[in-house]
């Protein structure tokens, strides 16, 4: 070994699958063959993350991608270095509650969640103190949380029927509740701008309303068939994404309104997470069928196989900033990181 250090790595070659660089670079004839069982390219795969006791509701990257929060049904929030999957602190507690959902804020120095008995909280997201004290002033389940992109608001979608913004800093409302919903508000997401902020509902709309006035910026969107649980913008803000209990995804036009290409089909049970990759390229979706799917944006078709691994129910999806990693957060207790670019 001391003589030929080089054969460690050789000898492994024979195992590497046969689509990658590496084996194409090295391989040659005088190696040893698999003959059979070889895989063509690496398992999309990358980590599983453990350690939250229950249901992982919701999982979020940092804006620098070196760390992923996730919020569970455990009532903890977790942070996780994302190059090792290892905790990168003690877990913040506080939530005696389910945490259904996570947000880092755009400078990466803050965490909100969101929980059942109704509180926001704000946590430092480099210590995991609470940054303010948590914040309750509606009723129902704070089904969802968003920053702003300048990350001076906050946006909340509850079970009570409302969508709220809140100022980020001083914990206040920004206008009154936003009102229009028949059914829990599942889902809100901030535009790139700011202007506007879009929601999901069980009563089967998504809504796009002005973030400044809180009026309706346009009619509700309709054609879902069952709840939107999960709805997105597009990194330049020309689309929305949403992803329904109806098994489909459907992509909108944000200025008009209108569909932007007919639903995407392929999930064979309720899409619970929806979400556009930074350079807009990309769709993914995570689903009731256990599932993890990435679409082409621009054309509407599969990106690539479905990822399979969870055991249970995909409740949240991520990209990562560079857009090469896909965190998902399921019902079988675990965060999985996948290959985004397989």
């Amino acid at each position: 070994i001391e003589k030929h250090p080089l054969l460690i790595y050789t000898s492994a070659i024979p195992f590497t699958p046969h689509d990658t660089l590496i084996y194409k670079t090295f391989h040659n004839n005088k190696l040893p063959h698999v003959v059979s069982g070889l895989d063509l390219t690496w398992p999309p795969l990358l980590q599983v993350l453990y350690g939250h006791e229950n249901i992982v509701y919701s999982v979020c990257f940092s804006p620098d991608g070196s760390k992923i929060a996730s919020g569970s049904m455990d009532g903890t929030v977790r942070v996780w270095d994302a190059v090792t999957g290892q905790p990168a602190m003690a877990p913040l507690q506080g939530n005696h509650s389910p945490v259904s959902s996570v947000c880092f804020s755009p400078d990466g120095s803050k965490i909100v969640s969101g929980s059942w008995d109704g509180t926001l909280r704000m946590w430092d997201a480099n210590t995991g103190q609470p940054a303010m004290p948590p914040l309750r002033h509606f009723l129902g389940v704070a089904a969802s949380v968003c920053f702003s992109a300048n990350g001076s608001k906050i946006a909340l979608g509850s079970m009570d029927n409302t969508v709220r913004v809140w100022h980020a800093v001083t914990g206040q409302p920004a206008m009154p509740p936003l009102h229009g919903h028949t059914g829990y508000v599942y889902s809100v997401c901030f535009s790139p701008d700011g202007s506007k902020v879009v929601s999901g509902s069980d009563d089967s709309t998504v809504r796009v309303w002005d973030a400044v006035t809180g009026q309706p910026a346009m009619p509700p969107l309709q054609g879902h068939q069952n709840a939107v649980n999960s709805v997105c913008f597009s990194p330049d803000g020309s689309k929305i994404v949403s992803g329904s209990e109806d098994e489909t995804i459907r992509v909108w036009d944000a200025v008009t309104g209108q569909p932007a290409m007919p639903p995407l089909q392929g999930h064979q049970n309720a899409v619970n997470s929806v979400c556009f990759s930074p350079d807009g390229s990309k769709i993914v979706s995570g689903s009731d069928d256990s599932t993890v799917r990435v679409w082409d944006a621009v054309t509407g078709q599969p990106a690539m196989p479905p990822l399979q691994g969870h055991e249970n129910k995909v409740n949240s999806v991520c990209f990562s900033p560079d857009g090469s990693k896909i965190a998902s957060g399921s019902e079988d207790k675990t965060i999985r990181l996948w290959d985004a670019v397989t």
